[in-house]
């Protein structure tokens, strides 16, 4: 496994050793990143952030919690010191960490396979947060795009497209980045392995069963086998290296 991915595996792990700390995590990714953000946007992820906190006195998943929105943001700014800077704006950069940090704002562990309505939830809230402290419009709605596209089947119509022709939009880069973003712990052999346990014992806290479920050896292979079409900037890291060893020994398993 690449170094990177090894050491954000790492580091999302070790996390799990103390209280979630997501105002320090995004000051040192921005300052990691060598990005600046604009009052409005330190001012919107400090809303995001106390509203979260707020929410987790009371509940917090198994899965969708503080912890996984820090892999993700985590995850976004390694995916983003990957990509190329002629690819993705300043700006949309900052939308993008943004996005990562609100994108399962206010989810309460159900899972809808159907509709997009808990990304939806998260995104109007997020919408509504950045028009308070003053985002602009076009912020506003390029970052509910972003959070309503990590919705699964949107994911997975994105990377089949990407099958059928080498050239990938902007806009749609972006997408395609917070969804592995949204997924790139889960990705990692050791981690990824308790999260999908995490996500299982979550479900079955809200009566919700999928076959293969998510920590059986079947659910697993799923899983990975959907990120086999990546962004350049995952593939540089290494991700489809690291999930094709993963495939590689659960093959091994089922022999």
């Amino acid at each position: 496994m690449d170094k990177r991915l090894a050491d954000f595996e790492a580091r999302c792990t070790s996390a799990r050793q103390s209280p979630p700390d997501l105002s320090n995590v995004m000051a040192r990714i921005y300052a990691t990143l060598a990005m600046t953000p604009s009052a409005a946007f330190v001012a919107t992820n400090e809303r995001v952030i106390a509203l979260m906190t707020i929410e987790a006195a009371t509940t917090e998943p198994q899965y969708h919690n503080r912890y996984h929105v820090q892999d993700v943001v985590e995850a976004a700014a390694l995916l983003l010191s990957t990509a190329a800077d002629d690819m993705i704006p300043p700006h949309d950069r900052h939308a993008l960490l943004t996005a990562a940090l609100a994108h399962d704002l206010l989810h309460d562990g159900q899972a809808f396979l159907s509709e997009p309505e808990l990304e939806w939830r998260s995104a109007r809230n997020l919408v509504s947060i950045g028009r308070a402290c003053g985002l602009p419009e076009g912020t506003l709605r390029l970052m509910e795009t972003l959070i309503v596209s990590t919705f699964p089947p949107l994911q997975m119509s994105l990377r089949a497209n990407m099958q059928a022709t080498d050239v990938v939009e902007p806009a749609s880069l972006l997408k395609l980045l917070l969804g592995e973003a949204d997924v790139l712990a889960s990705l990692t052999p050791r981690l990824g392995v308790r999260l999908s346990k995490c996500l299982e014992e979550e479900w079955t806290a809200a009566g919700i069963h999928f076959s293969p479920s998510p920590s059986s050896l079947d659910g697993r292979r799923q899983f990975l086998s959907a990120y086999r079409q990546l962004s350049a900037a995952a593939i540089e890291l290494g991700v489809g290296r690291m999930i094709a060893e993963q495939l590689g020994f659960h093959a091994g398993d089922r022999s």
